[in-house]
């Protein structure tokens, strides 16, 4: 507990080193932590791959996240991070965010308003950060400043009706104009879908574009289920704080 809000925490038996990475995983809108947990397979994972995940519980009354710049979920994240950094021993250069929907968008905040406590973030099936929050009765889009560049992973399903290849393209666009990268790359492919990496970027960070094919707005099961937690885990421990 943090406060009256709560997240759970998942550290596998036999971690080995000195220190380890830490990921945060932000469910959905409706969803919770103990649903993000199951869906996503990452604890699992993180037992097999040598670091610690956690996962935030949204807002009480509507289980989401405020993504607005500075809101109070940006606050809490923050604080989860510093909670788990106090007791467990946590590399704070390999700091990671990652978010499905909802948590995708929140996901991306945290490079905006958290830049130097993440290292990296990645976002499945979710828009930029300043658009329009249609859950908060203002609904204004909030700016996206971060304090310096930061790799962030777009990844999407090639089937999804809501963040679509459309939406996915305009957020991919709007991080490489931060991240002052060029304004083209070509994409590769393999079994289960294409990605497009955007470097160099400013700070030597870097942009990539993940469609998972025959994929909707869910997280996948089977193998490329498997493919997308490789992809991202793989995307975000290339990456450390400077």
């Amino acid at each position: 507990m943090i406060g009256t809000r709560n997240y759970t925490l998942n550290v596998p038996q036999g971690l080995t080193g000195p220190a380890v990475g830490l990921l945060i995983s932000l469910h959905g809108t409706g969803d919770t932590s103990a649903g993000i947990e199951r869906e996503t397979g990452w604890s699992s994972y993180a037992a097999a791959h040598n670091f610690i995940v956690a996962y935030p519980q949204g807002t009480e009354f509507d289980k989401t996240w405020h993504f607005e710049q500075g809101s109070v979920d940006v606050t809490f994240l923050e604080h989860v991070v510093t909670d788990i950094e106090s007791t467990w021993c946590v590399d704070t250069h390999r700091v990671y965010a990652d978010g499905w929907s909802d948590g995708a968008i929140m996901s991306q905040r945290m490079a905006c308003d958290a830049a130097d406590l993440f290292a990296a973030v990645t976002s499945w099936e979710g828009t930029d950060p300043t658009d329009p929050n249609p859950l908060e009765p203002s609904a204004v889009g909030t700016p996206c400043t971060p304090s310096r560049p930061i790799a962030v992973g777009i990844f999407q399903g090639a089937f999804d009706p809501i963040s679509n290849l459309v939406v996915g393209l305009a957020n991919v666009r709007d991080w490489t104009r931060r991240n002052r990268c060029p304004a083209t790359a070509d994409p590769t492919s393999d079994r289960y879908g294409t990605h497009t990496n955007y470097q160099p970027c400013a700070a030597g960070t870097n942009v990539a574009w993940r469609v998972e094919y025959n994929t909707t707005h869910q997280w996948p099961t089977g193998a490329i289920g498997q493919d997308l937690r490789d992809q991202l885990w793989n995307f975000l421990d290339s990456r450390t704080l400077p």
